[in-house]
């Protein structure tokens, strides 16, 4: 349990380029992996989940767009007034 538990720390712990922890790093790359997963199977049948309703391309481009936003939001915080880092 306790390996479990340190390797979701890890993968939530991303390193940014900056060379420093980020949480929100981990977030946006669990969140892209499902939304990737989601585009691709939607329209599938899956023997466990069943039909998958079909993600049309705008769905895809808010979702991407929404993590994107995340993602720079927390790069433009870091850099602070002015752009200095």
């Amino acid at each position: 349990m306790n390996r479990l538990l340190s390797m979701l720390r890890f993968r939530l712990r991303q390193l940014d380029a900056r060379g420093r922890e980020s949480i929100t790093l981990g977030f946006v790359w669990w969140s892209w992996l499902a939304v990737m997963l989601k585009f691709v199977a939607g329209g599938l049948t899956l023997p466990v989940v069943g039909a998958v309703p079909p993600m049309g391309g705008e769905e895809f481009a808010l979702c991407v767009g929404a993590l994107l936003a995340a993602w720079l939001g927390r790069e433009w915080q870091a850099r602070g007034p002015g752009g200095e880092q």
